[in-house]
């Protein structure tokens, strides 16, 4: 799928990739989940927001809140544990469940369930978290819960 954002144009590849590596780690590695902390460092608590490693900062997009308000703020931490909002109306649509991932320089933003709980297929970019251009709606149906990522982008 193509999508042109003013003079920035990027492929979305959609696929499915077997992790080949996956035999070679179930059972023969010791790999446990830490806490970091317990208590709720983004306000409101929200589920399904979109996160990406972006710049040395972990962002957090979108989400759902504890109320069913489907949310469009972007936050961010550099540590996962302190976080701050950085935009709080940015310029894509209250979403959640959503993709995202880092394409280059900018991030990405797409598909995911609107403020009225409908699945949407627009696709929006930024190259800072604050201003956000809406390119082509992907080549794809509406859809949530998916999986974006890039490779070798």
């Amino acid at each position: 799928a193509m999508a042109a954002l003013g003079t920035v144009t990027f492929t979305l590849t959609v696929a499915v990739v077997v992790l080949a590596l996956l035999p070679f780690c179930v059972g023969q590695a010791n790999y446990s989940w830490v806490t970091l902390d317990r208590s709720s460092p983004i306000s409101p608590l929200r589920m399904n927001p979109c996160m990406v490693v972006f710049r040395g900062e972990v962002m957090a997009l979108g989400g759902l809140s504890a109320s069913g308000r489907a949310l469009a703020e972007v936050w961010r931490s550099k540590d996962a544990l302190t976080w701050t909002i950085f935009h709080t109306s940015p310029t894509f649509n209250s979403r959640y469940a959503s993709g995202c991932a880092v394409l280059g320089n900018q991030v990405l933003i797409a598909a995911g369930l609107d403020e009225t709980h409908e699945p949407t297929r627009s696709v929006w970019a930024t190259r800072d978290g604050r201003a956000w251009r809406r390119g082509r709606d992907g080549d794809f149906s509406s859809r949530a819960k998916i999986g974006l990522v890039t490779f070798r982008g």
